[in-house]
């Protein structure tokens, strides 16, 4: 049996004089069904969500999510690994002058500080969206950041304990 029932106003439907301004609404006739018996009829509006509505990951973007964040991770560690030849080949500048040995350091705090920016990105994105995230890409995500402050935390024990 169909019964048909509109949406009244306060339910969740905008009514067309109601939009967004400058946003199109469209009308639509939706059929929802309770059970497998029976099906109800809804008429009304659609205006797409303003800028700023709807923050929170939902299912269908959490896989858009997820590329961001794989992305920002990989970034993080491309930087964090091109920090390192600089520096070697800074040390490898140790025979020479000072300012030589000076360059490397310098590049390699410069890659190091590139690598930081999308790190902490990736790392408070994977918290605001962590409940909807799968495992593997939380790993991912916060890996660069905790891989900075492990090496941070040894190099304040080796300061402590010498």
């Amino acid at each position: 049996m169909r019964s048909f029932s509109p949406r009244r106003r306060g339910e969740g439907a905008r009514r067309a004089d109601e939009g967004l301004r400058g946003v199109s609404t469209t009308t639509v006739c939706v059929v929802a069904r309770g059970s497998p018996s029976s099906a109800s009829l809804a008429l009304g509006t659609f205006s797409p969500p303003s800028r700023g509505e709807g923050k929170i990951a939902t299912t269908t973007d959490i896989a858009a999510v997820s590329r961001r964040l794989r992305l920002r991770a990989i970034w993080a560690w491309t930087f964090f690994a091109s920090a390192v030849p600089a520096v070697i080949v800074g040390q490898g500048f140790v025979g020479s002058s000072e300012r030589l040995r000076d360059v490397g350091a310098i590049m390699a705090l410069i890659f190091w500080l590139f690598g930081m920016i999308p790190a902490i990105a990736a790392t408070v994105a994977a918290f605001r969206h962590w409940d909807a995230l799968p495992d593997r890409v939380r790993f991912l995500a916060v890996s660069p950041l905790l891989a900075v402050s492990f090496s941070f935390s040894l190099g304040v024990l080796a300061l402590v304990l010498a």
